[in-house]
């Protein structure tokens, strides 16, 4: 990097970048790439979002993503209160494809009990749900989207493969 680099203002060109596009992806000259590129190139172009900074225990939005198929592993409480604040418990679900717990909510506790067919959380274990984001989820009063439980999509039934052709019998081969 240029040691003027500072002086560069960000509205015009970046003039100390070279004309080159990255080795590794292709991307022109001052375009970061594809996220999944870790060259030096794009890591430095790539700013973070304010959500990849603060850190969570516990499942959020963009850990979501388009949404994800999980298996329960266990429904217990959690201490969902901030560091150094009275303890305050919610009831969470855990998944063996996460380290990150689901804080249940009122109406996700609702979904579970239908998509699971049962109140007893201990009937849940094992069980598979897909994990979605809801833009239209609110929260004291405001819209701010947020995490969704749904069944997973039930795959269409196999059918059995057809049988066999029977054997083409020549005529000549008829005993009659």
């Amino acid at each position: 990097m240029h040691p003027d680099y500072d002086a560069w203002s960000g509205d015009e060109p970046d003039p100390y970048r070279d004309d080159e596009p990255c080795r590794e992806c292709g991307a022109a000259a001052g375009v970061a790439c594809a996220p999944a590129c870790e060259c030096d190139y794009c890591l430095e172009e790539l700013m973070p979002f304010t959500s990849e900074m603060r850190e969570s225990k516990f499942l959020k939005q963009s850990d979501i993503g388009t949404g994800v198929l999980m298996t329960v592993a266990s429904c217990e409480r959690h201490n969902v209160a901030q560091e150094g604040a009275d303890p305050e418990l919610k009831w969470c679900l855990s998944f063996e494809e996460s380290d990150k717990p689901l804080v249940l909510n009122a109406t996700n506790i609702q979904l579970c009990e239908r998509i699971f067919n049962s109140n007893n959380t201990d009937e849940w274990i094992g069980k598979r749900v897909v994990l979605y984001v809801d833009p239209n989820v609110s929260y004291g009063g405001k819209v701010v989207g947020g995490i969704r439980v749904r069944a997973p999509k039930k795959t269409a039934a196999v059918k059995p493969p057809p049988p066999p052709p029977a054997e083409l019998i020549d005529d000549d081969e008829i005993p009659f």
